[in-house]
């Protein structure tokens, strides 16, 4: 068995495909945020995906917390190196869960940002509602194992952040397995 790592969020580099599991928006957006910001900093295409949380609330915590590190939101959203983008629209593109229309959809972002000048793809994908009631649990994982290989040689890096209210304690497990890197949220600062 894998030993997985517990990192804060500030370590995690280029190709590590991490996981973390978070009980409320709170605890999502105070490490999604120092996440964004590393990858900002590294000049990395950032890509927030959401399923329960809202766009508004990510605009209006991003605004919020972004002033708490002396980077205004404004500013950043000028450059466009920050998507928001549905679950749905990621995962479920003509309603169904397909892995290699998933793969390609991050290769042609993976790609994209990369002739925009970016040095990769920095992704904080929120996993809820959509994934427990749409995607059969097992497709998924085999989607995950197949992220954390493919991924490991491209300009990639991914925390795929388990809303811990939707999932088994199970599938947590099995979810774990395949991350090497567990987000530390105690340890992740601003």
């Amino acid at each position: 068995m894998t030993k997985v790592l517990h990192k804060p969020i500030q370590e995690v580099q280029l190709h590590d495909h991490t996981c973390l599991f978070f009980n409320t928006q709170i605890e999502f957006f105070h490490c999604a945020v120092p996440f964004i910001n590393e990858g900002l900093k590294k000049n990395e295409k950032c890509l927030i995906v959401i399923d329960n949380i809202k766009h508004d609330e990510v605009i209006q915590n991003l605004k919020y917390l972004f002033r708490e590190i002396n980077n205004p939101f404004e500013e950043v959203a000028k450059t466009k190196s920050i998507i928001i983008e549905e679950f749905k629209n990621i995962y479920l593109q003509e309603g169904l869960f397909n892995i290699e229309k998933t793969l390609k959809t991050y290769i042609d972002l993976i790609h994209n940002a990369k002739i925009e000048g970016y040095k990769g793809l920095r992704v904080f994908a929120e996993l809820s509602d959509s994934l427990k009631n749409l995607i059969e649990p097992n497709e998924f994982l085999e989607w995950e194992k197949l992220a954390d290989q493919y991924f490991e040689s491209n300009d990639f890096i991914a925390v795929c952040a388990y809303n811990k209210k939707c999932f088994s304690s199970s599938y947590i497990s099995k979810a774990l397995k395949i991350h090497p890197i567990e987000i530390n949220s105690i340890k992740t600062r601003f």
